[in-house]
């Protein structure tokens, strides 16, 4: 698992500990098609949203039903559901991992969606907020499309300085398990800290 991925989970983890609202993740993959589009994105959140909660379940069930079948799987439609079911909570926590995986015209594609839909959750009051984390490498597209939110950057030399400790602190810890030369124990910090890139 990626640096950035484990991150990603980590949040996750902690978001859902905090009990405040529903939190659903989609994990993009480069060399998966099927996870590398708005279409599988919205549709990854819709289920999980409708696991969580059983009256949002009912309700969707029951917009599906009254839609032509031949237009569920429609972005359009899956995006109107999603939607929906946003709306339908007081605050929902997304979590995309990795859209820089998804190509230039997706990621343009799921950004502007993204934002649009949190506009009109802005706008209803305090019912329907998304919060959404995008954890992702900057490419140039995602640094244009993202120019306005709030960022966080890994690379940097406090970061740097984090994973250096770290990786001390734990090599320490590989030396007294495995009896390995304080040599040893230097160099495998050293790699770990060299190859993290932040």
């Amino acid at each position: 698992m990626e640096g950035k991925t484990t991150l990603a989970s980590f949040i996750i983890e902690k978001l859902q500990e905090s009990k405040q609202g529903p939190v659903v993740y989609f994990y993009c993959k480069h060399n998966q098609p099927e996870k590398r589009t708005l279409n599988s994105i919205v549709r990854g959140l819709l289920t999980q949203l409708v696991k969580i909660d059983d009256d949002l379940l009912a309700y969707i069930y029951d917009e599906c039903a009254s839609v032509d079948e031949t237009k569920l799987d429609s972005t359009s439609t899956l995006e109107e559901l999603l939607g929906l079911a946003f709306a339908s909570q007081n605050t929902t926590f997304v979590v995309l991992d990795g859209i820089d995986e998804c190509g230039r015209d997706e990621e343009t594609e799921i950004v502007n969606w993204f934002q649009s839909i949190i506009l009109q959750s802005n706008s209803h009051g305090p019912v329907g907020v998304i919060r959404l984390l995008c954890i992702s490498q900057r490419d140039g597209n995602l640094d244009r499309l993202l120019a306005k939110a709030p960022s966080v950057s890994l690379e940097n030399k406090e970061h740097q300085g984090d994973i250096e400790a770290y990786t001390r602190q734990n090599a320490g810890k590989i030396r007294e398990n495995f009896d390995i030369t304080l040599d040893e124990e230097r160099s495998i910090a050293q790699n770990v800290a060299k190859t993290a890139a932040g």
